[in-house]
């Protein structure tokens, strides 16, 4: 699951628990006016432990941007090194995911403390590999002897966490300094798949030489070779053939290597599969072949290696699809990938489709992964109904990957599309994630606006939903609540959101509430719940006739499986449930008959 980014909160500041005298104090640090700091601080040296409504510090502030002569100011009169803000991520924290090797030295020769948690039991090394990769600043924090082994509340080690993101120099470093090796079980199986698609030869021959499976899935329900042609390493393509790979196999989207190879640029690779006999006009569940990839995705060497070994020049073939929710067959009471290769593909998707109400538009977030290291970067997509068939889904045309467009949302009526983004707003700020809207102009799209305070007064990250009455139910971690994570409802009166309120128990306990769908007459709420059956399942409360809302219940088995399962949407019709589900190793979409929620409702509601 894509985490909230650090860069784009490091510089919201969303009030301050010290009043206007204190703020100031953020404010000199904001402007990095290092005289300013020096002068408040003699004035009024408590200022250097004041605390914004986050508890963050002045310090967290000057480490997240590398003011080491304020953060030097600041310690000097008393600030707390280890200062631990809501989540308690201390300076030298943020100082890693920022990737600020200077700040580092200077936190770590003032005393902080190197093996120190956040909330989710992460090092400040478990989060320059999980975030920034910067091996400038794992350097520091090894020298002065920071667990290399260290391990998250999932288990994930530095090594594990940078092999994901694919930050070679960094996974490079963590082998130079004894970073274990898991020998056998799921590590090995992840550690081994991480190697292989994100080309980290080193660590592929250690793992091999190991005995690691080179004939396991990948996530797409492909093969290894699927991974290495991602990836781009021959060598690690040509071992996997060696091995008996089969250079034509399908993955779960109909995909082939050479399809991955295609998409991906990955020129040397791509010649290697023609090599061995990759066949050429092989096409996806979609339509497309592996030059109708590179062509898309602007891939002009790869595309002319394709030609030329002759590959067809035909256009993609993208399936008739008419009838509701793009044509699908109906999914009955088990839950159905949703449009494979379309709406659920190899990409990772974060969220879950919507449609307009008048069943003619479907939005959706799609995400490419980055080319070699870091973060995937997602955009809205839509299809439509035109003539009686639906289009080739195509990028929303206000959406671009580096905007952070997310988890967009109907409303009830089908005119307005809500979602979150980290777009700057008219004065060109941006504040972190917040909720935008745009309403539908014909067939095309309005301007898109910010919601004006409401649930944008509070950190949200993650799928939220809309009444028919216009009320906006989203979680927060925020401080005040019941738990590491709560729902709210920011309610429209009179035109204008109002200020949040927690919904409160039984739907907020003391564990973590996210992601919620409420029905468009508010009479029952689904969201995201840690649960029995997986990490992350869905559970749905009911609200009776006078009002009261039930226990929530486990949507069970039928719709939760082992895997986490999340961001739920029921369909316009109210006949289908959509959410997303890691059950298959990829973020897909799924969906199933909604009759499940109903079913619950006559149990729970007497």
């Amino acid at each position: 699951m894509r985490p909230l980014r650090f860069g784009v909160v490091l510089v919201c500041f969303l009030g301050w628990a010290g009043g206007s005298h204190a703020q100031t104090i953020f404010d000199a640090v904001r402007e990095g006016d290092v005289a300013a700091v020096r002068r408040l601080l003699a004035d009024d040296p408590s200022l250097a432990v004041a605390q914004d409504a986050r508890r963050r510090t002045p310090l967290h502030y000057a480490a997240s941007r590398g003011l080491t002569e304020i953060a030097d100011a600041l310690i000097g009169v008393g600030a707390d090194v280890d200062a631990q803000e809501f989540e308690l991520h201390t300076p030298l924290h943020w100082a890693a995911v920022s990737a600020e090797r200077e700040m580092a030295e200077l936190l770590v020769a003032r005393g902080a403390d190197l093996e120190i948690n956040n909330d989710y039991n992460r090092t400040p090394l478990l989060l320059v590999a999980r975030e920034s990769g910067s091996a400038e600043v794992a350097a520091v924090l090894l020298d002065a002897g920071a667990d290399v082994n260290a391990a998250d509340r999932y288990g994930a080690t530095s090594l594990e966490l940078a092999a994901w993101r694919g930050y070679r120099s960094l996974v490079e470093l963590l082998l130079d300094r004894g970073a274990a090796l898991p020998t056998s079980g799921e590590g090995m199986r992840e550690l081994t798949g991480y190697a292989v698609s994100k080309r980290l030869e080193r660590l592929f021959g250690l793992l091999a030489a190991r005995g690691a499976d080179l004939d396991l899935p990948n996530a797409n329900g492909g093969t290894l070779l699927h991974s290495a042609a991602e990836g781009g390493s021959e060598s690690i393509a040509r071992v996997l053939l060696e091995h008996g790979a089969d250079v034509n196999a399908r993955d779960r989207y109909g995909r082939a290597p050479l399809h991955y190879a295609a998409e991906y640029g990955r020129a040397e690779v791509v010649g290697f599969l023609i090599e061995h006999g990759a066949m050429l006009d092989v096409r996806s569940l979609a339509g497309y072949s592996p030059l109708n990839e590179a062509t898309r995705r602007a891939r002009p060497q790869v595309a002319a290696l394709l030609r030329d070994a002759g590959a067809s020049d035909a256009p993609a073939a993208f399936p008739v699809l008419t009838g509701p929710y793009l044509g699908q067959a109906d999914p009955g009471t088990t839950p159905q990938l949703f449009a494979p290769d379309i709406v659920a593909s190899h990409r990772f998707e974060h969220g879950t489709v919507t449609f307009a109400a008048d069943g003619d538009l479907a939005v959706w977030e799609t995400a490419y992964p980055a080319a070699d290291s870091g973060y995937s970067m997602g955009t809205m997509v839509q299809s439509r109904v035109v003539d009686g068939r639906w289009t080739v889904p195509e990028p929303v045309p206000f959406s671009r990957p580096e905007l952070g467009d997310d988890v967009p949302f109907f409303h009830p009526d089908g005119t307005r599309l809500f979602f979150i983004s980290s777009r700057p707003d008219a004065e060109g700020g941006t504040g972190g994630e917040r909720i935008w809207w745009v309403d539908r102009a014909g067939p095309g799209w309005g301007e898109p606006r910010l919601i004006p305070d409401g649930p944008n007064t509070m950190g949200m990250h993650w799928q939220f939903s809309v009444a028919a009455n216009g009320n906006i139910y989203f979680s927060s971690g925020d401080p005040g609540g019941l738990g590491a994570g709560d729902i709210y409802v920011s309610r429209l009166v009179d035109g204008r959101y109002q200020a949040p309120e927690n919904l409160g128990a039984p739907r907020n306990t003391e564990g973590d509430e996210t992601q919620p769908y409420i029905a468009p007459d508010e009479s029952y709420l689904v969201f995201g719940r840690p649960g029995d059956i997986g990490s992350l399942d869905l559970w749905v409360s009911f609200r009776s006739d006078g009002g009261e809302w039930t226990d929530p219940v486990n949507l069970g088995p039928t719709v939760n499986s082992p895997a986490p399962d999340i961001c739920p949407i029921v369909s316009p019709n109210g006949r289908y449930l959509f959410f997303n589900s890691y059950r298959n190793g990829n973020a897909d979409n799924h969906w199933v008959s909604a009759a499940i929620i109903e079913q619950l409702r006559e149990k729970s509601v007497r």
